[in-house]
């Protein structure tokens, strides 16, 4: 069963989606620690990430850009921000896919599918504390960086 976290402060909205995520299926996680949120990301290690951006204490591209920087966890952002300038900022930080609330339930479910089949065949990466190395094409990732490693 495919592990999802959720990440958003607005408690209905929290508890609808983890519903919603269960009822389909998947093991959903609510993240109701916002300040620490890419740490537990990080521990957690779930197969993917579904972010507000609209957080208390700290930011949604903040924890975005913590979490892409140490692991390679997928992350679909879910906010009611609709600019595009929002929008290109959260690819830059190493969003998979950006959805704008309100959202239809099937359309969520599907970007969700997708990220997951993406990553499903990622067997082959090793991720370190502050680096991802994959071991199919000798590539490293350090800090958004990329090195292919003579082999």
């Amino acid at each position: 069963m495919k592990r999802i976290a959720v990440v958003e402060d607005e408690v209905y909205m929290r508890e609808e989606l983890c519903n919603m995520l269960q009822k389909d299926g998947y093991l959903a996680e609510a993240i109701t620690e916002f300040e620490d949120a890419a740490r537990l990301l990080a521990a957690l290690r779930p197969d993917l990430v579904i972010l507000d951006l609209n957080l208390p204490e700290i930011s949604g591209f903040q924890i975005c850009q913590e979490l892409k920087n140490k692991t390679a966890i997928p992350v679909l952002v879910l906010t009611s921000r609709d600019e595009v300038k929002d929008e290109l900022q959260a690819f830059h930080l190493g969003a998979d896919e950006y959805l704008t609330k309100p959202c239809r339930k099937d359309r969520l479910l599907a970007r969700v599918s997708n990220i997951l089949k993406r990553y499903e065949g990622r067997t082959n990466l090793i991720e370190g504390p502050d680096f991802l190395l994959d071991q199919q094409t000798y590539t490293l990732y350090i800090h958004n960086t990329s090195v292919v490693l003579p082999n």
